[in-house]
């Protein structure tokens, strides 16, 4: 199951089933809905995923994801993608039984219907890393796991022009709010009920709350996180199937390949324009690893021939460009594996990635008395306007600024009554998962494939929000976890010319002397590669069909009005940055059919 919509609304089957369509770019999938004097349901179900529902008269349960039931009963004569799931989960919740941070392992959304009381209970996940929204309505509230479709169905599509401003000049909207003004996103982690009459409640059952001092070791740490990714990797797929590998030239796809039983039993695939630097350490980490290497080819205009199908997919709250797959995921028939595995999420929650705290070399690898006066902290003074482009915030309406500064504290305030001071802006950008720029990639691919990130299990979630943040700058607590995995591949530099295999003295310390020597005994000047990932940006902002296509979207766009200074209404785009650039496209996109107030909301 991949998405729904609920509302209390009778007679809307129809309307929510169009909805759900209008998410996908090539509709092959199928919609269920159901309805009673309790509302209307609706769920969204491709041909590659489990249809895990069930309706017994009385009790209505859908299981939105992919998740491992990991209580024992739950696992017995159940083959994936049979409504003896739904049964299961349907009776352990009736009994009262669910422990929802253990009993479900992987990211999910649940709906529960009590069709004689009226009664809707929606569970989201640890992270939210489905995220779902609840949208104002005259008769109660309208729930879903997509922005665009519950804001079209609330109250009013009236739009926010805080989040709008903030999501063109940073990329993301701080949570709970949306680019709608009725619309916001639920917890994770919590059980939202939605009573036939009186106001929804919310519980929530877990927290990534920090304690004192460490539980466990840093080595047993480190052993735990290994074996819980081999556990969620190979736990992904049956005996007889053959799942593929998402793959690049860096380190987390090889602790995935690692993990995996028994070498040249699955496909690995990298998304690419061309033949890169990138994909050829891909194609020899995937040989090393004995999985059978596939080039996975897009065109160059991929990003701008997708425009409308990406953003329609991903939805307003998430950057459209990091739909990597699309165009491509049914091509080349990962819409037909059993099951596709990526490397996502490692970055964010195990090495600190979104850390203020970051040391660069000098600071590790010199004594404290040689190191400058400076503080971590003097050196990064103003972390609430972190990611933001200088250039388009200079423009935006300063009552638009000052809303957005006062969203971003106060989510970090949220954040401060279970984080320590220390990790309260780490846990700022990825709690709840939405809150990471790149969460629409996860999110475009579980629309586009039966993708599996292992990263996401509980156990990793459970241990990331427990491991000090010290133990995650600079790799070092996902080195120790995952160089056992990484072994088959420790000659093999990732795309930036680092060895994954080793730690920091080598990559940052020896080995760019070594290279240095190397050049000059050769007699050659060393020259930095570039490294290109998915698509360069720089060469494609500078196509005259982008050109046409942004500037047209963005002189369009009324929304305009409502987010810059007067005198800014006209500025080109020329002095944002690539990321803006794209952001702008986007919201041109999505909203410029739509009718907008003239003031922003706060």
């Amino acid at each position: 199951m991949l998405d729904f919509l609920y509302t209390p609304e009778l007679g809307q089957s129809t309307c929510l089933s169009d909805k759900l369509r209008n998410i996908y770019p090539d509709d092959r999938g199928d919609v269920h809905a159901l309805q009673g004097d309790w509302g209307c349901l609706a769920f969204y179900v491709a041909s590659w995923s489990p249809s895990e529902f069930v309706d017994d008269g009385h009790f209505i349960a859908v299981v939105i994801g992919r998740p491992r039931f990991s209580w024992s009963s739950g696992n017995e004569a159940c083959g994936v993608g049979e409504n003896c799931r739904a049964q299961r989960l349907l009776r352990r919740w009736r009994l009262g039984h669910m422990q929802w941070d253990e009993d479900l392992d992987g990211p999910f959304a649940a709906v529960f219907v009590d069709q004689r009381k009226r009664t809707v209970t929606v569970v989201t996940d640890l992270m939210a890393f489905i995220p779902v929204y609840e949208g104002r309505h005259n008769r109660g509230s309208v729930v879903g796991t997509h922005v665009d479709a519950v804001g079209a169905l609330a109250n009013s599509c009236e739009l926010d022009h805080v989040s709008m401003a903030e999501f063109l000049v940073s990329g993301v909207v701080t949570y709970p709010y949306s680019c709608y003004r009725e619309v916001r996103q639920l917890p994770p982690a919590a059980i939202a009920t939605y009573p036939g009459s009186g106001e929804r409640t919310l519980v929530t059952y877990w927290i990534p709350e920090e304690t004192p001092s460490p539980k466990y070791s840093f080595g047993r740490c480190a052993k735990w996180l290994r074996l819980a990714l081999k556990e969620s990797a190979r736990a992904s797929f049956s005996d007889g199937d053959r799942p593929t590998v998402l793959v690049s030239a860096g380190e987390d796809s090889r602790a995935v390949l690692g993990a995996m039983p028994g070498g040249g039993h699955c496909d690995a695939v990298v998304f690419a324009d061309d033949v890169t630097r990138e994909t050829e350490i891909a194609a020899t980490v995937s040989a090393a690893y004995g999985a059978r290497f596939t080039l996975a080819k897009r065109s160059p205009t991929q990003y701008i021939d997708n425009i409308d199908a990406a953003c329609s997919l991903i939805g307003s709250n998430s950057q459209f460009f990091q739909a990597h797959s699309l165009g491509v995921a049914e091509k080349y028939k990962l819409s037909q594996a059993p099951v596709v595995l990526g490397g996502f999420g490692a970055d964010r929650l195990l090495k600190g990635i979104h850390s203020p705290h970051r040391k660069t070399t000098r600071e590790l690898i010199l004594p404290a008395w040689f190191q400058s006066d400076t503080s971590i902290d003097d050196r990064q003074s103003d972390q609430v306007l972190h990611g933001i482009d200088s250039a388009a915030w200079k423009v935006l309406k300063p009552e638009i600024r000052s809303a957005i500064i006062e969203r971003r504290n106060s989510h970090r305030r949220r954040i401060s009554q279970f984080r320590q001071a220390d990790s309260v802006e780490e846990w700022a950008r990825m709690w709840p998962s939405s809150m990471a720029s790149g969460s629409s990639h996860y999110t475009s691919n579980r629309r586009l494939m039966a993708i599996h990130e292992p990263f996401f299990s509980k156990r990793i979630v459970k241990l990331a929000s427990e491991i000090p943040f010290d133990w995650k700058i600079n790799r070092r607590i996902f080195l120790a976890a995952m160089k056992p995995y990484l072994g088959k591949t420790k000659r093999v530099p990732n795309g930036k010319g680092f060895y994954p295999y080793y730690g920091l003295v080598v990559n940052r310390v020896l080995l760019p002397r070594l290279q240095a020597v190397a050049s000059r005994v050769r007699g050659e000047e060393r020259v930095r590669s570039k490294h290109i990932v998915w698509a360069d940006w720089s060469k494609l902002v500078k196509t005259e069909k982008w050109r046409k296509e942004s500037s047209r979207r963005w002189l369009a766009s009324s929304y305009r009005v409502g987010i810059l200074e007067q005198n800014s209404l006209d500025i080109s785009m020329q002095d944002f940055d690539i990321r803006t650039k794209l952001n702008v496209i986007q919201l041109g996109t999505i909203f410029n059919s739509l009718t907008e107030p003239v003031d922003g909301g706060s």
